[in-house]
């Protein structure tokens, strides 16, 4: 019990003896009605008081808000601060369902289908929430089902035990048994997200550059209408599109994709120097030397041991030789 609480009770006790008399017992209906008011607006005042006005204008901080706030309506309610904890929770839910964040969205309509019932009855509002609830552990399932897959998938490419071709058809395998979790659940970038990466890499495994460079664009615009939709998940896509483009030596479908990743990477260090390689590796491969030289003549050597590891430091310096070598061999004006 906390100080402020122990001081509320002592209150909450002179409170009662003021109103009702000092032999009013504890078990008084009187007593008890009044307890029960003072502490929800005892623990009104503090969250009111304690936490910082919650902001949903994003997906991270609808995110981060939804959770603390759910985490705040299990304390409510283990304080049986129950008419309190549904107020927050319905506001909470309100606030957070368009982002689809299916964790959230299912344990707040969980409690909510719950607290709608006992002294607090509202069968309409009961009906809502918990075929809302039901709706969203079905997604919650699902979405299990797929991060098993994808985490499993993960594993495979980076393990690399198995040729290249084979592990773009087990990209096909897993997709195939996600085929309607794909078509339903359009809205839900945690799910899309997975599938999109799975999808693209599988086809890059495959040799299958220009479909990956589709699976890919296709992707960002899936992402683009949820409401959670990731810019670092766009980053990652736009940096595939660019590296399918190396691989088929294409120069000026790789100058157009470089074109448009450069918004995704712009705020990401890690991002702007991948760009710059992949500048670097496009005109090298097509023999447009100038673009590559001059792609070098950006680099912020500071930024670069700032952020990459010795080892990626180290593989840039490789591209700095090979561009230096080009000049050396007066192949660059």
């Amino acid at each position: 019990e906390t100080p402020s609480l122990r001081a509320f009770n002592r209150l909450d006790a002179e409170m009662a003896a003021e109103l009702y008399g000092d032999s009013t017992p504890p078990s008084d209906a009187r007593y008890r009605t009044l307890k029960t008011r003072l502490k929800e607006v005892y623990l009104n005042a503090f969250l009111l008081g304690e936490q910082v006005v919650p902001s949903y204008k994003t997906y991270d901080e609808a995110f981060r808000n939804g959770h603390r706030l759910l985490a705040i309506v299990h304390l409510l309610m283990d304080k049986k601060a129950y008419l309190l904890a549904r107020g927050i929770a319905e506001q909470t839910f309100q606030q957070v369902r368009k982002f689809e964040i299916i964790t959230i969205n299912q344990s707040l309509t969980d409690i909510l289908a719950s607290l709608h019932l006992g002294n607090l009855y509202d069968e309409i509002k009961f009906q809502k929430y918990n075929e809302l609830s039901s709706y969203y552990s079905k997604a919650a399932y699902d979405l299990s089902y797929v991060t098993d897959i994808y985490r499993k998938f993960r594993n495979i490419t980076l393990a690399q035990r198995l040729p290249p071709i084979e592990i773009g058809k087990i990209a096909n395998s897993y997709l195939s048994k996600c085929k309607r979790i794909r078509q339903e659940y359009l809205l839900f970038s945690q799910i899309q997200t997975m599938l999109i990466v799975v999808d693209m890499t599988g086809c890059m495994f495959r040799g299958e550059h220009r479909k990956a460079i589709e699976v890919s664009l296709v992707g960002t615009s899936i992402l683009d209408k949820c409401p959670g939709g990731s810019h670092s998940t766009k980053s990652v896509l736009a940096l595939a599109r660019v590296e399918c483009c190396i691989r088929l030596n294409d120069f000026e479908f790789g100058k157009e994709q470089l074109r448009l990743a450069k918004p995704h990477a712009e705020n990401v260090a890690v991002n702007n120097i991948a760009l710059i390689e992949q500048s670097i590796q496009l005109g090298v491969r097509t023999y447009n030397y100038d673009f590559a030289y001059k792609a070098l003549a950006r680099v912020d050597y500071n930024l670069i041991k700032r952020t990459l590891s010795k080892r990626h430091v180290e593989e840039f310096i490789l591209h700095e030789a090979c561009v230096n070598f080009l000049l050396q061999t007066k192949k660059i004006n």
